[in-house]
């Protein structure tokens, strides 16, 4: 990563227009866009929409950034990193709710350690939930992300971006809006993969948390992501190993088993493991899923 504390000066003396649009009055532009808002190596702006179910809409937080730069999941993962964090301002109108969501990840190799983000650039969509659907709405937010290559700058904007009133047609939802709602992770059902499999805590001298899932036969790239709750570390898994290869796995399902082991060190009490939601997204080019798995308590 990204070393973070040696370059808060300069961050901060370069974002200095970064600062000024986090605390005043956001640019209005079209109904379906803000103003981009041009940081170091980044710029970023909302863009809007899509319907949802129950009355809700998306929008969607585009970052770009300079080629070879890249920001973070909602875990930054072991090279360390700026998670983004989305925040209502008191600007917002009619707005009930705002819940920025993640598209799939990929692993970044990097020198100090993997990390899990997106390079060059993402939509991050925004579930929106309104007070009163018939009713105009102003969603008015800061982001808060980090952009790293060889150094790692914090970023601060605010943004906002009126909201229709009623639904919003499907035939008119912008394109990267639509690839980035896409690509979030899928429930898990019967007739579809990645899907968990199983998962064992080994005790001992090498103790580790071993996951076996099912991925699409042709699948090139197979990986996984864990997540603990709060209050609970857990590291990165190793890049998964194939140990089963292609086979039958349901009604015209082709898959095969990969293996993926995270080390538990030290600092990982074993014992806060257990009884606890484990959220384990499974990522490749032919799909994600994401499956919440728990070790009965002991």
């Amino acid at each position: 990563m990204a070393r973070l504390g040696a370059t808060l000066t300069l961050s901060l003396s370069l974002g200095l227009s970064l600062a000024g649009a986090a605390h005043g009055e956001p640019q209005r532009t079209s109904l379906n866009a803000s103003a981009w808002v041009t940081g170091p190596e980044t710029k970023v702006r909302l863009i809007g929409f899509a319907p949802g179910q129950g009355g809700t809409l998306y929008a969607g937080l585009q970052i770009r950034m300079t080629p070879g730069w890249k920001t973070y999941w909602r875990a930054p993962g072991e090279g360390g990193g700026v998670p983004p964090l989305l925040t209502l301002n008191r600007g917002s109108r009619n707005i009930k709710r705002a819940v920025m969501l993640f598209p799939a990840p990929v692993r970044l190799a990097d020198l100090e350690g993997d990390s899990i983000g997106y390079r060059d650039g993402v939509v991050l969509p925004v579930r929106i939930a309104r007070h009163a659907v018939s009713r105009r709405a102003r969603l008015d937010v800061d982001l808060f992300y980090g952009v790293c290559r060889d150094v790692c700058i914090p970023v601060q904007v605010r943004l906002a971006i009126d909201v229709p009133p009623g639904g919003v047609n499907s035939a008119n939802v912008p394109e990267r809006l639509a690839a980035a709602l896409d690509a979030l992770p899928k429930t898990v059902t019967r007739d579809r993969l990645p899907r968990l499999e199983g998962a064992r805590l080994i005790e001992g001298p090498k103790r580790r948390l071993e996951v076996t899932a099912l991925f699409a036969a042709n699948a090139k790239a197979a990986d996984l992501f864990a997540l603990a709750p709060p209050g609970t570390y857990l590291p990165m898994a190793r890049r998964g190993r194939v140990v089963v290869g292609p086979q039958r796995v349901g009604p015209g399902l082709r898959g095969k088993r990969v293996r993926f082991k995270i080390p538990l060190r030290g600092s990982v009490d074993l014992k806060t493991l257990y009884g606890q939601p484990l959220t384990f997204t499974l990522v490749s080019e032919r799909g994600s899923t994401q499956q919440v798995w728990s070790f009965p308590l002991r």
